[in-house]
């Protein structure tokens, strides 16, 4: 009999130990280093073109959060507060379920109130890229959940800028259509594309104006995201001039001639 106690209290005494050393793994100090840094990404949005998201991760537990509404906000909202991890998530504290990630090498992915994995056509967008020291994503420049949402809406090449805030869509083979703070909204065909220096040059006219799209075969880097794209691209219409990054996604535009 007390020979059965003892492997009983001793079978106890394993699985606290086990527990107890599987809490201080996945809340560890060396944990937290290895976790913490800024995270950036475009989160999808019901009612704007996407939320451009920064969550900075502390070392010491503290975290803040920048989002910017594109095409709605004027200015970015802001909140801070203490992290923690749980298991292989991060979890925003003061916040509700959404705020939970899970990590990844090299980024985060934002899980839904059950704390799952999203799925579907927008799941890439909801993909955090860790920033290096230089401020660009570790990784490949990472905007490949950007590549995966726009590609699958059919287009081949996307730019976007800020102060103001303002986005370009490119359909090859249907329409270009550019948005901007303000209200400025002008979609035109697909004209031929013009050959100038160091890129190419887009001009079409529509009822609601001109619109002329300037794109440079030269790497640029995103003002507020931190995002690496491989075209800067200028954008004038309405007598006002815009500047910002783009990316190619397909070699569409390039056919175009």
């Amino acid at each position: 009999m007390k020979r059965t106690q003892f492997f009983f209290y001793l079978v106890i005494v394993l699985l606290m130990t086990h527990c107890r050393s599987a809490r201080n793994t996945s809340d560890s100090p060396k944990m937290r280093n290895e976790v913490a840094g800024t995270y950036v990404g475009t989160l999808p949005c019901a009612d704007c073109e996407g939320i451009r998201y920064q969550l900075r991760l502390a070392a010491d537990g503290t975290y803040q959060e920048d989002m910017f509404y594109v095409g709605k906000s004027q200015q970015s909202t802001k909140s801070s507060g203490n992290w923690t991890l749980n298991g292989s998530n991060v979890v925003l504290g003061g916040k509700d379920a959404m705020n939970r990630f899970s990590i990844e090498t090299g980024q985060l992915r934002m899980l839904d109130r059950a704390g799952q994995v999203i799925t579907g056509n927008q799941a890439p967008r909801y993909v955090l890229q860790k920033r290096g020291e230089t401020g660009r994503p570790e990784g490949y420049d990472n905007i490949n959940g950007l590549i995966a949402s726009k590609t699958a809406e059919g287009i081949d090449f996307y730019a976007t800028g800020n102060e103001p805030s303002w986005s370009l869509d490119i359909d090859a083979g249907k329409m270009m259509s550019f948005r901007a703070m303000g209200g400025v909204s002008i979609t035109t065909a697909v004209p031929k594309t013009e050959n100038i220096d160091g890129g190419k040059r887009l001009s079409a006219t529509a009822g609601s104006g001109s619109l002329e799209v300037r794109i440079y075969e030269k790497a640029c880097t995103d003002n507020m995201s931190g995002v690496m794209m491989n075209r800067r691209v200028e954008v004038t219409t309405g007598g006002k001039t815009y500047t910002g990054c783009g990316q190619t996604l397909t070699t569409a535009l390039d056919a175009n001639r």
